[in-house]
């Protein structure tokens, strides 16, 4: 029983020596303000936190970067889009802001974006497919790991487009 515990203790002794890191780093609900508070946070102190990181990284968005400042608002959310291109996102979902621009405005968004958008729950309203452009999930290998990341729309949208339709939620029997 000993020889057990001592082959077991040399594998957790070795195992960092073998092991990998991957970083996720996640933002979400910026609508567009990517600007310093009080002198903190903001797109450059994101951007210095990532130029000082060693290990590999993921740089995810869980939705509504596109509306809330004028910036985005006058750019039909492109603004937010091209700074999170710069910053080297790799993906982001969608959230209920995304649509505040309508069909044309959201297909913007997804055309112009360097990163992968993904919604699994997001499909086109007359073909039943996914809208151009999204992806329901994605597979990253990052530093030899492979990474799996599944992206879910908001299902209420602040300004539903036409286009889009949501898999219709089943309701939970009370029954067990």
């Amino acid at each position: 029983m000993k020889k057990y515990f001592v082959l077991l203790g040399c594998l957790f002794l070795f195992a960092p020596a073998f092991s990998k890191t991957v970083t996720l780093y996640h933002t979400s609900d910026t609508h567009g303000f990517f600007y310093p508070k009080n002198g903190r946070g903001g797109a450059a102190a994101l951007a210095a936190v990532l130029d000082k990181e060693t290990n590999p990284y993921l740089l995810l968005d869980g939705g509504d970067f596109a509306e809330g400042t004028v910036e985005t608002q006058r750019s039909n959310g492109l603004k937010a889009v091209q700074l999170m291109n710069r910053l080297g996102y790799d993906a982001a979902t969608v959230g209920n802001h995304e649509f505040a621009f309508k069909d044309d405005g959201f297909a913007s968004l997804v055309k112009k974006a360097d990163f992968a958008v993904l919604a699994a729950n997001l499909t086109d309203a007359q073909t039943g497919e996914y809208p151009k452009g999204i992806l329901p999930y994605k597979i990253f290998k990052v530093n030899g790991v492979k990474v799996a990341v599944i992206g879910l729309a908001n299902q209420n949208p602040t300004k539903k487009p036409a286009s889009i339709r949501f898999p219709n939620r089943s309701r939970r029997s009370n029954k067990h």
